[in-house]
């Protein structure tokens, strides 16, 4: 029934629709499960079905189609054509995800902004009382040690925290137990990318 009515809904051409549409030579949904055949589920309920495909183009590109069909339904009551539509709509899913991801930066650099801003403010007046310190303590003084080593790790942090207001683009790495953390140094352009 599915070749008859695919045949039905393209009276000018003698190929199904999957080979019209998909240069595929068997249906969709006998390749994929995944994807269900608007054809047959309009012929099932006698009503609109739509549908969004992806299939591999010649080049192997992930191709994205937006499909419907809508059946013609007779005197009798019966569907008698199929109208169906198949719609390329790769271009708007590569922009929708582009979108995405610029969204996903820009979150994740109003975040990386607000924090830098809380770390800095905190972090001058450590940096400064440290530097004062140090001023006041001789150096072979275990304190004077110390009180550097501290001072190291509070400048330490302070360049990351520029990083932070400094990221341009997303880039992660691996960190632990399979999760990803942002990679500071690839995101704010601190090193070029491998």
């Amino acid at each position: 029934m599915h070749s008859t009515v695919c045949a039905a809904a393209t009276s000018l051409a003698r190929n199904a629709i999957h080979e019209i549409t998909h240069n595929l030579d068997r249906p969709c949904h006998q390749i994929n499960a995944l994807c269900p055949c608007p054809l047959e589920d309009t012929v099932a309920t006698g009503t609109l079905s739509f549908v969004e495909h992806i299939h591999q183009g010649k080049d192997g590109q992930s191709l994205y189609f937006e499909i419907s069909a809508y059946p013609l339904i007779d005197a009798d009551g019966r569907i008698s054509r199929i109208i169906h539509l198949s719609r390329d709509i790769t271009q708007r899913k590569h922009l929708e995800f582009q979108l995405r991801e610029k969204e996903k930066l820009n979150g994740i650099l109003e975040i990386a902004g607000g924090a830098s801003h809380e770390i800095n403010q905190p972090l001058t007046v450590i940096i400064s009382g440290l530097e004062q310190l140090l001023k006041r303590v001789r150096q072979g003084d275990p304190e004077y040690e110390l009180t550097q080593t501290i001072l190291n790790h509070a400048r330490r942090l302070s360049e990351v925290s520029q990083k932070l207001v400094q990221i341009t683009r997303y880039a992660s790495k691996e960190y632990v137990a399979g999760k990803r953390i942002i990679d500071l140094d690839q995101a704010s352009g601190g090193e070029s990318e491998s």
